[in-house]
């Protein structure tokens, strides 16, 4: 259990570089295993089967799931359910499906499953925002008006155009800020970081990224060509600033951005750092 806590909470950006923590407790799962594939009870073995299932690279390749998989199966009952216990049924299924308990997340209720998400910002539609006819119109019906309008229909007219914000965005490399890069992009207001950096990726190749998509968003792991190395402790760490930063007066922790790439909205004159360095 404690590796999917961890799990769940090195995807946050501010604990990435706990990712090596986890190792070591995985790798003592692994030596649990029996001969017969299971790591104990049911209950145990659901677990560890999750646990492994969400540790990047090693020790994944160390453990026989298929062993573990066959000895779980051989435990349903004929009717479907694990040793009859509603509990013990779930934390199989858990740990037999492709996501487990690492990969719950909070759903937005309001909005339906289906994939009605607009589409994602590119430099030449931000560049069209202003020019375009954004006009629309709303037929509102004379009782809603008051009793001083006439029976014909009235038409309200109304814009929609959005409010475009001006954001630095800056890269470092190295612990000494051996490498810097700098852009202005333009982008509506509210607006996520990650929109920033799609648009920060198309101007210049510099900023280009790679990221994995995360139950809870996008962890970005690679920045113009730099990927992070948890083994020599180099991540990627995200600041949200008052002002430029300055290699001779680096930020403090004091300064990471309050969260990912994908909750972070936004407004005019902010300026955000993304820095490479050893921890």
């Amino acid at each position: 259990m404690l590796i999917l806590v961890l799990r769940c909470i090195s995807q946050d950006h501010r604990h990435r570089n706990i990712h090596h923590i986890i190792r070591k407790p995985s790798t003592v799962l692994v030596q649990q295993q029996r001969h017969d594939g299971s790591f104990g009870d049911l209950h145990t073995t659901a677990l560890v089967m999750q646990a492994l299932e969400e540790v990047e690279n090693e020790p994944a390749d160390n453990w026989n799931r298929s062993a573990a998989l066959a000895w779980l199966i051989s435990q349903q009952r004929p009717d479907g359910s694990f040793h009859g216990d509603v509990r013990a049924t779930a934390e199989a299924i858990l740990s037999v499906t492709p996501r487990g308990l690492a990969n719950i997340r909070t759903l937005d209720c309001g909005q339906s499953l289906s994939d009605n998400s607009p589409p994602r910002l590119t430099k030449s539609n931000i560049e069209d925002i202003g020019t375009s006819d954004n006009h629309s119109e709303t037929t509102l019906p004379s009782e809603a008006l008051g009793n001083n309008v006439s029976n014909a229909d009235t038409t309200v007219a109304y814009t929609s155009t959005p409010v475009l914000v001006n954001v630095s965005y800056t890269l470092w490399v190295g612990s000494n800020v051996n490498e810097t890069y700098n852009l202005t992009v333009t982008a509506p207001k509210n607006e996520t970081f990650y929109d920033v950096m799609l648009l920060a990726a198309e101007m210049s190749p510099h900023f280009e990224f790679l990221a994995s998509d995360w139950p809870n968003g996008h962890y970005v792991h690679t920045i113009a060509g730099y990927k992070e190395e948890p083994m020599s402790y180099h991540y990627w760490l995200l600041y949200r600033l008052p002002s430029p930063p300055e290699p001779s007066s680096p930020p403090g922790n004091q300064l990471v951005a309050p969260g990912g790439v994908d909750n972070l909205q936004i407004s005019e004159g902010e300026h955000y750092l993304f820095w490479y360095k050893k921890l």
